[in-house]
């Protein structure tokens, strides 16, 4: 069955199906997934933490005295306590994600360059390298949509009730939630270490599961059924939920969020501590990721995997390696442009990104 899944196994017989013209398409556009995939997310880490890292020093506390003539001084007493972590649950969350996708972009989307380049499949170098590749591939796919999915719950529930998700949504929960879930993927795709192996049919050496079929087969329909049908309506129904929260919640909001003059310093950071974690600016940038996961998947979850499952005929056999690379390609997409896309639709983002930029320049400049 999953050598009949296209997704899962490229074969050494593809190319030919493929005209030289589309080939170099396709690998042109896996390189510049690549390239602009992995300074994208690697930028984007080392802005959120830069971000938190600077707000953090912006906590330090400081003493002001006056003396005998008049003059007022201020000096640095210590970094306040009152920030017990560095960082909020969403920029955990967005840290985890954008690590995801750089694993699914140089574990899948670096095979696929490979193939297209020089027609050699890694999996097909050793036993040992068709096992632990497919286990990984199946893993790297599932945590990065399980992410997402976590990302959008956690923001659903803040904007819609902000009060109980603080009380009971707290790290711990979050933390135990994510164990969870990859110990879960971990354990459903076990299997695929005892079952896949490399075979030598007709003078080509292919990555494949032969037996038992009856394993092999309740594998993956229970694959696609957790991954592909729960997966997805989990992110649909939450990002519906968090659209019409935000909606809701900008229509309503008329109080300020100002801390009282006779609140304590603990007091204030808590405050601003939640009104981060529930800023509606976090929300948009979340629902735009959804929409353009869903955007890039949603055609190869379409044209390749609903049907074969249902034995639909819907792209013609001649063009279907051609239709199956430029969607895989366009689904791995979402996984490269995170960076891009919000330094584009956020203006606190870019702010920080030009302020990271700046800093390092000038660090650069005094060392060197």
């Amino acid at each position: 069955m999953l050598n009949e899944t296209m997704q899962n196994e490229t074969q050494n017989g593809t190319f030919p199906q493929l005209s030289l013209t589309s080939r170099y398409i396709c690998l042109t556009y896996s390189i510049l997934l690549l390239v602009f995939g992995t300074v994208g997310n690697i930028l984007l880490v080392c802005t959120v933490i830069y971000k938190n890292v600077r707000k953090g020093e912006s906590t330090c506390e400081t003493q002001t005295t006056v003396d005998d003539g008049n003059k007022v001084s201020t000096r640095l007493t210590g970094r306040s306590k009152l920030r017990k972590h560095l960082f909020s649950p969403a920029d955990q969350l967005l840290i985890l994600l954008t690590a995801s996708d750089l694993l699914c972009l140089w574990i899948l989307v670096i095979r696929y360059t490979i193939d297209l380049g020089i027609q050699f499949d890694i999996r097909t170098a050793s036993t040992v390298c068709c096992k632990i590749h497919v286990f990984l591939s199946f893993i790297c796919s599932n945590v990065s949509i399980a992410l997402l999915c976590v990302f959008a719950v956690h923001r659903a529930l803040c904007i819609r009730w902000p009060l109980a998700a603080y009380t009971w949504l707290s790290r711990r929960v979050i933390t135990a939630s994510l164990i969870v879930t990859v110990i879960f993927i971990t354990g459903k795709h076990f299997v695929l270490l005892f079952v896949f192996d490399v075979y030598k049919i007709d003078g080509g050496l292919y990555c494949d599961a032969r037996e038992p079929q009856l394993l092999i087969l309740g594998h993956y329909y229970f694959e696609f059924a957790t991954n592909a049908v729960l997966g997805y309506a989990i992110l649909i129904v939450s990002n519906i939920m968090l659209y019409i929260s935000v909606v809701s919640k900008k229509r309503l909001q008329s109080h300020s969020h100002t801390p009282f003059n006779g609140q304590s310093a603990n007091q204030r950071c808590i405050q601003t501590g939640v009104q981060a974690s529930t800023g509606r600016h976090i929300a948009r940038i979340l629902l735009i990721f959804s929409i353009l996961q869903l955007l890039t998947s949603t055609p190869f979850f379409v044209c390749i995997e609903l049907s074969q499952l249902m034995r639909w005929s819907l792209v013609p056999a001649e063009h279907t390696f051609l239709v199956y690379y430029a969607l895989l390609l366009a689904m791995f997409t979402n996984n490269a442009i995170n960076y891009y896309v919000l330094l584009c639709i956020s203006r606190q983002f870019r702010n920080i990104s030009k302020e990271f930029w700046f800093r390092l320049l000038n660090h650069y400049k005094t060392t060197y």
